[in-house]
């Protein structure tokens, strides 16, 4: 879809070079969903694609995915043999059941970011202990980890998700007010932190 209210793309080749952030403005990286419908409100674009961030980065300490990764840079990975849980990698890329088109378009920080039903980059992040990187305006970094490093008792649960979650955080859009949204995060938490005490994977 044509966003017609854009008046400007900003295209950043570093952090140094992004743009300071004001009303009208919105993060491009795939656009699958942005350019899904009408944005009125939009005037600019910050396009990703310029800090060529590397898609994916395995070490040591593990695997890093760029926000600007693809659901096929990822899904294509060759994972080193020891990683156990390489097979969910695959299994969450193809819980899209997406097109090749939207495959080689929609990112995994887009996933992330957006929230939304369809989240199958949210349930491989928490799973496999991920930690997102956030880069602040100031030029700092804050580190917010998806996973408890033991089994939350069900008050600690939803203690840390309203203090996490502000009201004003969660989206308002066609799948959801944000009270559902508040009522369906506390209820889907610990429906699934109950699922996995009866599983035994966390202590």
């Amino acid at each position: 879809m044509d966003l017609n209210t854009i008046k400007q793309v900003a295209r950043p080749r570093a952090r140094s070079e992004l743009p300071v952030w004001t009303t009208g403005d919105a993060w491009l990286a795939g656009g699958t969903w942005l350019f899904s419908e009408p944005q009125v409100h939009l005037t600019r674009l910050i396009d990703l694609a310029d800090l060529k961030w590397p898609p994916l980065e395995v070490s040591a300490a593990g695997l890093t995915i760029a926000a600007t990764c693809t659901i096929a840079q990822l899904d294509a990975l060759a994972c080193p043999r020891d990683w156990l849980a390489a097979q969910l990698i695959n299994q969450c890329c193809r819980a899209f059941l997406a097109s090749f088109k939207i495959w080689k378009t929609a990112t995994v920080g887009g996933n992330l970011c957006m929230s939304l039903p369809a989240g199958p980059m949210i349930s491989l992040t928490s799973a496999l202990d991920g930690i997102c990187t956030i880069w602040r305006t100031d030029g700092s970094e804050r580190k917010v980890a998806v996973s408890f490093t033991k089994m939350p008792e069900p008050h600690e649960l939803r203690e840390a998700i309203l203090q996490g979650i502000g009201d004003g955080d969660y989206h308002d859009d066609v799948h959801g007010k944000p009270f559902w949204r508040k009522h369906m995060t506390l209820r889907l938490a610990e429906e699934i932190r109950t699922e996995l005490v009866s599983a035994g994977v966390l202590p």
